[in-house]
């Protein structure tokens, strides 16, 4: 091979090695954006995941918080009768526990408005 073809033969060369070397870039480019793309919707369905998770989570909290809250009310309304039920005056003259005196000898003296009692 003569000096010049040889020359000719490097410069071919050398052009067909950037046009390899620049495809292969663009190429290397689409497979990272390629990548960078998966690895974003890999991420956002973890992401979605772990929301979808939360919100059963706390779903499941409500319902418990809900169940005890009508458990809660229906203790507050035995209770709130109960209350009533010892409020009553049968039960306030039973109970021993309020030291009320009992009187004897009362007698009433009548006013033109009103009775009043006294103590002898």
């Amino acid at each position: 091979m003569s000096k010049a073809a040889a020359i000719k033969n490097f410069g071919f060369r050398r052009n067909r090695i950037k046009k390899a070397t620049v495809s292969q870039g663009i190429k290397k480019g689409e497979e990272v954006l390629g990548m960078f793309f998966i690895a974003i919707i890999i991420l956002m369905s973890l992401m979605y995941i772990y929301q979808m998770s939360r919100v059963a989570t706390n779903g499941y909290e409500i319902e418990k918080y809900e169940n005890r809250l009508a458990s809660l009310k229906k203790e507050n309304q035995k209770m709130t009768i109960k209350l009533a039920d010892m409020k009553a005056m049968h039960n306030l003259e039973d109970n021993n526990e309020l030291a009320a005196i009992e009187y004897c000898n009362v007698s009433y003296i009548t006013s033109s408005s009103s009775a009043i009692a006294i103590q002898r």
